[in-house]
């Protein structure tokens, strides 16, 4: 029997072939097959902020958080033209600038800059969540055709909330079931559809704490395919993480092999603080994060 989910989405193919790819198991790791999500869930978008959240305008906490960003990330982050904008964006569909969306804000502003002599016009993002990386790096880069790459649960969030915020046309929007030209102005990838990512080529790949999740083994073949790509690729991880008992991340990973592509490897200092609703409110981030900039040839 279908919920009323299914019900309401019966004929959108590329929902139900997103379902599909939930209900099947083999690409999963047991991390993700312990979840269980109920579809029900994914569409609340303020449910499951394991994977990125959007958070729901309130005109006081609003305030209190523009105060707490002051403190934490200064005046020139919220006088920036990339704030107000997808401020703005946010409080169309009555969503707030959360943490999560704050920080895509401060390293897209940072990293506009960096690659501001470069000619960007496609940009890869592995391993958004809940379209904070998109939306931000569309204010960033409006003329740019995107390329998503993500675990199916975490995709068909992404879709459903395009779908909701219509932010794009139906027709700019793709999910390519065997091949892709890489025309419209979005397309969206799951994690599976390996055939496909092995032909994405873009002039900018955007990795912010994704690798960080990731084995050396699938690490290795997004890195392939950047170098393939002959692409500008930005990193933004942890230095160090213990993902499980059989499972560490190293950043090294990242540049041990491609030292001569190197154009910016450094300790981040962009964000070193974040907040909390509860006293004292602001806390260091305790974990040392790197972040790159690499161009490969």
């Amino acid at each position: 029997m279908l919920s009323n989910f299914q019900l309401q989405n019966k004929k959108d193919k590329n929902l139900n072939f997103l379902l599909n790819n939930i209900k099947d198991t083999t690409h999963q790791s047991k991390y993700w097959l312990k979840r269980n999500l109920d579809v029900q869930e994914i569409y609340n978008f303020n449910a499951n902020q394991w994977f990125g959240g959007q958070t729901k305008y309130n005109w006081i906490l609003n305030y209190f958080r523009l105060i707490i960003y002051y403190f934490c990330y200064g005046s020139n982050c919220l006088r920036s033209d990339l704030f107000k904008k997808v401020k703005q964006i946010k409080k169309k569909f009555n969503l707030d600038v959360d943490h999560d969306t704050i920080r895509h804000i401060i390293i897209l502003n940072y990293l506009k800059k960096k690659v501001k002599n470069h000619n960007i016009k496609k940009i890869c993002i592995i391993g958004d969540g809940r379209l904070n990386g998109l939306i931000t790096s569309f204010v960033a880069f409006p003329n740019a055709k995107y390329i998503l790459i993500n675990l199916p649960q975490v995709q068909m969030a992404e879709y459903l909330l395009l779908k909701k915020f219509n932010l794009f046309q139906k027709k700019q929007i793709q999910i390519p079931v065997k091949k892709c030209l890489f025309s419209k102005k979005i397309t969206l990838l799951i994690t599976n559809q390996k055939k496909i990512i092995e032909d994405v080529k873009a002039d900018l790949f955007i990795d912010i704490n994704a690798f960080q999740e990731m084995n050396n083994k699938t690490i290795n073949f997004y890195l392939k395919i950047i170098k393939k790509s002959k692409s500008l690729f930005y990193s933004y991880n942890r230095k160090k993480k213990n993902i499980n008992e059989k499972l560490n991340f190293d950043f090294s990973v990242i540049y041990k092999k491609n030292k001569n592509s190197i154009l910016m490897l450094e300790e981040q200092k962009l964000i070193t603080k974040y907040f909390l609703f509860k006293y004292p409110f602001i806390h260091k981030i305790k974990n040392k994060h790197l972040h790159c900039l690499l161009k490969f040839k």
